[in-house]
C-alpha cells in the first residue's frame, strides 16, 4: 500500500557525503552484536539526558529509541537478527519524498514541458482501480510553483507511481528521438526499472543481483549528474539484501507519526487523551475483520463481487453456457497480476504468436465450474520494445479469466477524429448548414471517438443536427455533405471491415453534393485484400488532384482563414446563448435580417444574411416579414 500523505511531511536533508558511496562493497556494515550495544547505549543515556540531547542521539545513532521495542526486551535476544529481520520500505525510499520525487522533477526542469505534460497525461486513461488517482492537477500553476520551492515533486506515493509510466513513455517517444536530457532521461529509466523490479519480487521472476546492479547504476548516474543526495538514495543499496533474506519485497507503509494516520480512522476518534491507544484499537479491529474474510489472502483469478445475471447480459450468455440457472455475472475480477474491470485495457496470453494480446472488458461470467470474461480483442498493428499500439476491430471472444494478465494504462489514438472535428468545425464556420452534414465511419469505437472530438471543439450543440454515425447504421440515407473516417493505419495493410465493398458502395453513395474521405492513403492503397476496390479509387481522386496531406490540409485552412467565407450561413444554424455584454453593433447598420426560432433555448435570434452575424437582441433596422 502507498504512503498516500502529504509529502511534505516527509522531510530528507541532501547530504553531500552519501554520494561518496555509490557500490555496495563500499559500505560497512554493522553486526547484529553492534546493533545490540548501541541500542543498550542509548537504553542508558535515556534515563540520564535531556530531551533535547537525546533526540540528537537518536539522529546520531539511526535508532528510534522505545521501551515497548522489540530490542528493547532481553528475553528476545537470542532469536533477534535485526540485520536480517528487517525490511527496507522501498515505498518510502522512492515515493514518498524520495528518489523518485527528486527525479521526476529534476527531469521536468531539464525538459522544460510543464505546461506540455498537463496536456499529455489527460490523454492516458488509467484501470478502474486507479481511479481516484487525477495526474493533472500535479501540474496546475500553484502545484508547480509547490515542486519548484520543494525542489521535488510533491505528490502521495500512488500519484507518483501512476505518473511515472506516463512520463516514461513520453521521455521514450518524444526525448530520446529528438536526443534531449540523454543523461536525466537515463537516470530516470533506470529509476522506473527499480521500481518494475520491486513490484515483480512477489511472482518470482527478479534476482536479487538485478536490484543490486540497477541501485548501483542509479547512484553512480546521479553522481554524474552532480544532483543533490538524500539518505534515502543510499536505502537502495540495501534493498537486494532484503530479496535475500525473505525472497520477496512488499509494499508497505508505515505509520510512524501521529499526523500520517489513515483519515478515515483518526477523524472519528474524539479521545485525544489516549489518542494513540484509540488509533492503534481502532485499526487492528479493522484489519482483523478484513484477514477474517476468506478471500483476504486469495490470489487467484476469480470474480469478485458476483451477482445474480442481469437481463441485459442473458443473451450473451446464452451463447457461453448452455445451462444459466447457476450463471453468475460482475464488474469486477482478480486477475494473474492485479485486479480488472469492466471498460479496463487488459494484456492476456496471446493466440497468434505475439508476445501478448490486449482487449476491453464488457463483462466477466462465471458457472460451477468456469470463469471467463467476454473481452474486445484488439488487433496488433505496431509492437515496440515498450508499448504497443493496436486497432479496435471490434473482435468479441469469450477468454477464460486465467488467460488475463494486467490492466493497463492507455491512450486512444485521436488524430483521424481531430482532423475529422477540425474539418467539421471550418465548414460550419463556413456557413454549410449542419443539418445538411453528417459524418461516417464504419467502427462504433471510432464513432464514439468522433462524437467526442467534435464536443471538445466545442461544437456539441450540433450533434443535434449534424449526425455521426457508422456506415451499417446509414444505410438507406443520404445528404449533402459526408465526411468520412476511415480509421485503418498500419504497417500490415489490412482493412478489416473496410475491405468490404459493400459498405464501401455505402460509403460513397450516402453525399448528394461533397465527400471527403480522412484515412491513410498508404494502407488503404497497398491493401492485403485483393477484392478491394479502395486502391481505383485513390487512383481516381488522384487523377483529379482531389488528394491532399495534413500538412497541405493544414495550409488550405490556414489561408481560408485570411478570407472572407463566400458562402452564407443558413437560418436552421442556431448560435451559443451570450454570456455577458450584448455584441457591438456593426459601424453600418445592417439592412437584411431574419428572424430564426432556436429550439434549444426556446427563444429567436436574429441572423444578418450579409455579415453572418447573430445576436439575440432585436436590431433597429429589422424589419418583420409581412
Amino acid at each position: 500500500m502507498a504512503a498516500d500523505h502529504d509529502e511534505d511531511e516527509d522531510v530528507d536533508v541532501n547530504l553531500s557525503e552519501v554520494s561518496k558511496f555509490c557500490k555496495f562493497n563500499e559500505l560497512h556494515l554493522v553486526s547484529d552484536n553492534e546493533i545490540f550495544q548501541s541500542w543498550d547505549r542509548m537504553s542508558d543515556r535515556f534515563s540520564r539526558v535531556s530531551d533535547k540531547e537525546f533526540r540528537l542521539w537518536e539522529q546520531a545513532s539511526g535508532i528510534s529509541y522505545s521501551k515497548f521495542a522489540l530490542l528493547a526486551n532481553d528475553e528476545l535476544r537470542s532469536v533477534l537478527r535485526p540485520t536480517q529481520q528487517n525490511c527496507w520500505d522501498w515505498m518510502h525510499c522512492l515515493l514518498s519524498s524520495g528518489v523518485m520525487n527528486l527525479a521526476c522533477y529534476n527531469l521536468c526542469q531539464e525538459i522544460k514541458q510543464w505546461d506540455l505534460l498537463k496536456s499529455y497525461v489527460q490523454l492516458f486513461q488509467l484501470p478502474s482501480h486507479l481511479g481516484n488517482i487525477r495526474l493533472a492537477p500535479l501540474f496546475d500553476e500553484k502545484r508547480i510553483a509547490k515542486h519548484k520551492k520543494h525542489k521535488k515533486i510533491n505528490a502521495t506515493a500512488s500519484e507518483l507511481l501512476t505518473l511515472v509510466s506516463i512520463l516514461a513513455h513520453y521521455v521514450r517517444v518524444v526525448c530520446i528521438p529528438a536526443n534531449v536530457c540523454q543523461q536525466e532521461v537515463a537516470v530516470f529509466l533506470a529509476i522506473c526499472e527499480m521500481l518494475d523490479l520491486l513490484q515483480s519480487t512477489w511472482h518470482g521472476i527478479v534476482e536479487p543481483k538485478q536490484l543490486l546492479l540497477t541501485a548501483e547504476r542509479i547512484l553512480q548516474l546521479w553522481k554524474d549528474l552532480k544532483w543533490p543526495f538524500i539518505k534515502k538514495h543510499h536505502w537502495l543499496l540495501h534493498l537486494h539484501q532484503m530479496m535475500q533474506y525473505h525472497h520477496c519485497i512488499p509494499s508497505c507503509f508505515a505509520m510512524e507519526r501521529k499526523n500520517k494516520v489513515p483519515a478515515r480512522v483518526a477523524t472519528t476518534i474524539q479521545n485525544l487523551q489516549a489518542f494513540e491507544h484509540s488509533l492503534y484499537s481502532e485499526i487492528i479491529t479493522l484489519e482483523m475483520e478484513r484477514v477474517a474474510d476468506p478471500e483476504a489472502f486469495a490470489f487467484g483469478p476469480a470474480l469478485l463481487q458476483s451477482k445474480k445475471l442481469s437481463k441485459k447480459l442473458l443473451p450473451l450468455a446464452s451463447q457461453v453456457f448452455s445451462q444459466l440457472h447457476d450463471v453468475q455475472a460482475s464488474n469486477h475480477a482478480r486477475i494473474k497480476y492485479g485486479s480488472c474491470s469492466r471498460g479496463d485495457i487488459v494484456y492476456l496470453s496471446s493466440k497468434s504468436g505475439n508476445r501478448f494480446d490486449a482487449g476491453e472488458i464488457l463483462a466477466f461470467l462465471s458457472n460451477a465450474t468456469n470463469d471467463v470474461c467476454i473481452i474486445n480483442c484488439f488487433t496488433l498493428e505496431k509492437m515496440c520494445e515498450t508499448f504497443a499500439e493496436w486497432q479496435d476491430d471490434e473482435n468479441l471472444e469469450v477468454v477464460p479469466l486465467a488467460q488475463l494478465w494486467i490492466a493497463v494504462t492507455f491512450a486512444k489514438g485521436t488524430n483521424k477524429a481531430e482532423a475529422v472535428a477540425e474539418t467539421l468545425e471550418r465548414i460550419i464556420n463556413a456557413g454549410y448548414p449542419p443539418n445538411q452534414i453528417v459524418v461516417l465511419t464504419a467502427y462504433l469505437a471510432q464513432k464514439q471517438e468522433l462524437r467526442r472530438a467534435i464536443e471538445n471543439r466545442g461544437l456539441g450543440q450540433y450533434l443535434s443536427s449534424c449526425h455521426v454515425d457508422t456506415i451499417d447504421g446509414y444505410q438507406g440515407m443520404e445528404q449533402g455533405l459526408v465526411l468520412f473516417s476511415a480509421t485503418r493505419s498500419n504497417e500490415s495493410n489490412a482493412l478489416g471491415f473496410l475491405a468490404d465493398n459493400r459498405r464501401m458502395n455505402v460509403m460513397l453513395t450516402r453525399a448528394k453534393q461533397g465527400l471527403i474521405v480522412f484515412g491513410n492513403a498508404e494502407t488503404l492503397r497497398n491493401s492485403a485484400s485483393v477484392e478491394s476496390k479502395w486502391p481505383a479509387w485513390l487512383s481516381w481522386i488522384e487523377e483529379r488532384n482531389a488528394s491532399v496531406s495534413n500538412d497541405q490540409l493544414s495550409s488550405l485552412w490556414q489561408q481560408a482563414t485570411t478570407r472572407r467565407p463566400e458562402t452564407q450561413r443558413q437560418a436552421d444554424v442556431e448560435p451559443s446563448k451570450p454570456t455577458g455584454a450584448a455584441p457591438t453593433p456593426p459601424p453600418t447598420p445592417p439592412t437584411v435580417w431574419q428572424q430564426v426560432y432556436s429550439a434549444e433555448h426556446k427563444a429567436y435570434y436574429y441572423w444578418n444574411q450579409e455579415t453572418n452575424l447573430t445576436q439575440w437582441e432585436e436590431p433597429p433596422s429589422f424589419k418583420p416579414a409581412p
